[in-house]
């Protein structure tokens, strides 16, 4: 997920794998960029009308995972939000970025290759 949270985020399954098979190949084009963007990106509100209540456990829960691979390292990369260094978008902007943890330290990757939206 790119962008900010609701109808303006970007969903990018390019390297998204199950168990080693890309996404894009066990899904259909048309289920991925229609049926799966809109699900993803109303996720919020679906919560908030099931639950009648936020979906701050689900805020909180993404922290805690956040924190846990900053503390003691990922195997695989994640994202998370940094500060950018000014290698993918400008300087000391705060943004959502593919790192590699290891213990209480990250670092930005810069090889992967993204889908352009």
């Amino acid at each position: 997920m790119w962008g900010s949270t609701g109808y303006s985020q970007g969903v990018d399954i390019s390297l998204a794998t199950v168990k080693g098979t890309l996404v894009s190949q066990l899904l259909s084009k048309e289920y991925l960029e229609n049926t799966l963007q809109s699900s993803l990106k109303g996720r919020g509100q679906q919560i908030l009308k099931k639950k009648q209540s936020s979906a701050i456990l689900s805020a909180c829960y993404a922290t805690v995972q956040h924190l846990r691979d900053w503390w003691h390292g990922s195997e695989d990369w994640v994202n998370m939000g940094v500060i950018s260094d000014g290698t993918i978008v400008p300087q000391g902007i705060c943004i959502s970025l593919p790192v590699k943890c290891s213990p209480k330290a990250y670092h930005i990757l810069q090889d992967l290759e993204l889908t352009p939206r």
